[in-house]
């Protein structure tokens, strides 16, 4: 599968100075000039749909399971479907949500075609990927 994951970090306010950074001292990461405790989560199948997310046992990839999808409702409806979960997987109110519970960190794997012409969510602007992002 050609993937590929970021982490990124939802500090604060979602947002840190520029001139904010992580770093370390002796065994603790430090964040201006405090001591950081990580607190993450993963959002996974989200950017990055896995077959075993969906209960699926050979579709594995995000190109095979949008070939499942294709064959099932056709080309229409699959695009329909992806453009919907996209957008309604994850939300700006769950990222709120999440933060309110002591979440400072977020692993969000997402596939690389989300970020090029070739992306086969039915996203016509290859700057899609970086909107949901940075959303």
């Amino acid at each position: 599968m050609r993937s590929f994951f970021i982490f990124f970090f939802l500090l604060c306010c979602f947002s840190i100075d520029a001139q904010s950074f992580i770093s370390v001292q002796k065994n603790n990461l430090i964040l201006n000039g405090k001591p950081f405790q990580p607190r993450g989560i993963n959002l996974g199948n989200w950017l990055v749909p896995e077959g075993y997310m969906f209960k699926f046992e050979y579709a594995s990839s995000p190109r095979l399971i949008n070939e499942a999808l294709v064959e099932l409702i056709g080309e229409t409806e699959t695009k329909n479907f992806w453009k919907d979960y996209l957008h309604s997987y994850i939300t700006e109110a769950d990222i709120h949500y999440l933060k309110s519970t002591g979440i400072n960190s977020i692993r969000a794997p997402f596939n690389y075609r989300l970020f090029t012409s070739e992306n086969y969510l039915g996203e016509e602007n290859s700057n899609h990927g970086f909107k949901l992002l940075i959303h």
